[in-house]
């Protein structure tokens, strides 16, 4: 859909990981992208890329059309507080950027702001995060939240937030690539499945593709405001099994194990504005989609 956008100046931070990457392969044919990222591999064509940390960029002198913001830190077991000016705060300075130079905001927030609430999870209702990540996100909600209902709004900023993304580039993300990427890596390295018991856990899984048509058509439509972006349906770990053996055409044993984690969520899905993008890959299709890819 990179053609809704032609010939604009476009930073995306963050542009070197997995969605980031993604969203600069979509865009770069056709504008001007400057890729932030810690990242010092070049593994982009016709873009700017500016290997620095975003904290400590100086923007005092760019103009971008729009601004992408996917820099974050998203393990979610990550326990310390200055997550929360890195995941939070940090998008005061990209509004002030955005001002400056009359551009659009499109940043990545999470579904995480919900924890274990009732589904369908819904923007402005039961956000209780479970970790501070999640915590983090829900920070930086607010922060835009409050710019946007203020006297002063200036520019038009878009919070996204990412259900359980998976699909091609988040092979670097190691423990925290998709459950879709782990089960794969197992099953071409002969390994044995590990899930909690009993694959009932349900997730509302979306697919990269779709996440960069969310982003895109975020930056071309006229609003402001938070979004969830998800796919709109939950599929359960054994669902996941079950399109993985159609794909694979076997069967695979199933080591069940207890769950650790306190803040796990149990079930996620998200209520979605269709008016705003109307998501294409369903779970099978995208994993079938995305396996095609991995295996060229």
């Amino acid at each position: 859909m990179s053609y809704i956008m032609k010939n604009k100046s476009v930073l995306v931070t963050g542009g070197n990981g997995f969605i980031g990457s993604n969203i600069v392969k979509q865009l770069s044919c056709y504008n001007n992208v400057t890729v932030l990222d810690v990242d010092t591999n070049n593994k982009h064509n016709n873009t700017v890329n500016v290997n620095s940390n975003m904290m400590d960029y100086d923007f005092s002198k760019e103009e971008f059309d729009y601004i992408f913001h996917q820099a974050a830190i998203v393990d979610t077991r990550y326990d310390n507080d200055d997550i929360y000016n890195i995941n939070a705060e940090f998008i005061k300075k990209l509004i002030k950027v955005c001002e400056r130079t009359d551009g659009k905001l499109i940043y990545a927030s999470s579904c995480a702001v919900y924890g274990n609430t009732d589904i369908p999870n819904t923007v402005n209702k039961s956000e209780e995060p479970l970790n501070k990540y999640g915590k983090s996100k829900l920070l930086q909600d607010n922060i835009v939240r409050e710019y946007i209902s203020s006297n002063e709004t200036r520019v038009p900023v878009v919070g996204l937030r990412y259900s359980n993304v998976y699909g091609d580039g988040e092979n670097h993300k190691g423990d925290m690539a998709s459950m879709i990427y782990q089960i794969n890596s197992k099953i071409v390295k002969n390994q044995p499945i590990r899930l909690f018991k009993y694959g009932e856990q349900k997730r509302d899984f979306v697919y990269i593709k779709d996440i960069v048509n969310y982003n895109i058509y975020a930056a071309d439509k006229d609003i402001s405001g938070i979004y969830n972006a998800g796919y709109g349906d939950s599929y359960s770990f054994n669902d996941v099994i079950r399109f993985f053996e159609l794909y694979y055409n076997r069967s695979f044993n199933i080591d069940w194990i207890d769950n650790p984690y306190p803040f796990f969520q149990n079930h996620t899905l998200t209520s979605l504005n269709r008016d705003l993008y109307k998501p294409i890959y369903d779970l099978k299709t995208g994993i079938f989609d995305y396996l095609n890819v991995i295996r060229l």
